[in-house]
């Protein structure tokens, strides 16, 4: 219950609510059963990146979409406008399973998406291809990203896979877009000793400890891959800028500072009384 307005679902449901500037409840509306990302552009209008299950339904103030997977889990993707409207929803993946962590919005109004998929999937007319070990059921993970319009029309999707085909998994974790227009992706590459192999041929050798590393990968507005980083710690979470386009990263104990150019500017270790591992 918001306010005087009672949410109803069943099972997992996830919802997008709105206040304003004073906290004061302005609407709320369903999204993906599982809700991972919301980003918000300059003129208002909330996109949202999640996980849906078999069938799951999108509410808006005055209407409803529901979307059904190709199986197991599918990325959904949603637009809302300022004043709780629901624009459109998109969904990606394949019938295996695929998870988004992430979403940002450029100044056109365009939203990226990442995180990873586990089967051949499709992002609109985009295949992104998947292939596993023969010998073994196992379906490792691969890192997508991926570009929608103001409409919803997918424009490009990448891809990157661990060179451990039967046991690698790689996910973009978060994502940020500066000022200049360059997308930059954090993730994690789980195995240690793995080498990722971005689409285009661009491999990246792991700096890694006993439990994987993460990476930083830039990307222009196109999709073109511009640089890409190894970072020694494999628990890879928020990525931000700063209004000199400058990249920082962050994992549990070590903050990252990355000018435009891809150069690191520094390292630094964050110290925390009585860590334990569990501290953000």
């Amino acid at each position: 219950v918001f306010e005087n307005t009672t949410l109803n679902n069943t099972g997992f449901c996830g919802y997008i609510a709105k206040y304003d500037a004073d906290g004061n409840f302005k609407w709320v509306n369903r999204a993906a059963n599982f809700l991972e990302a919301v980003a918000v552009d300059k003129w208002g209008y909330i996109y949202v990146t999640g996980n849906i299950v078999n069938s799951d339904i999108f509410t808006g103030n005055n209407n409803t979409i529901q979307v059904t997977t190709r199986g197991g889990f599918d990325v959904g993707i949603a637009k809302y406008a300022p004043d709780g409207n629901l624009l459109w929803v998109r969904t990606a993946g394949s019938a295996a399973e695929e998870y988004a962590n992430g979403i940002a919005v450029d100044d056109e109004g365009n939203c990226y998406v990442t995180g990873h998929y586990k089967a051949e999937a499709e992002f609109g007319s985009f295949i992104l291809p998947y292939e596993k070990e023969p010998a073994t059921t196992y379906r490792p993970t691969r890192y997508f990203i991926t570009k929608l319009d103001k409409d919803g029309n997918f424009i490009w999707a990448r891809y990157a896979y661990s060179s451990q085909i039967g046991f690698g998994t790689v996910s973009g974790i978060s994502i940020n877009i500066n000022s200049a227009g360059k997308v930059l992706v954090s993730g994690k590459n789980h195995t240690a000793s793995a080498v990722l192999i971005f689409e285009g041929g661009t491999n990246l050798s792991s700096t890694q400890n006993a439990t994987g590393a993460g990476f930083i990968a830039c990307y222009s507005s196109d999709g073109d891959l511009v640089w890409v980083h190894s970072i020694k710690i494999a628990d890879c979470l928020p990525i931000t800028s700063d209004t000199l386009n400058n990249f920082y990263v962050a994992s549990n104990k070590v903050l990252y500072k990355y000018d435009v150019e891809g150069l690191l500017v520094y390292e630094k270790e964050i110290i925390f009384d009585n860590y334990n591992g569990n501290n953000r």
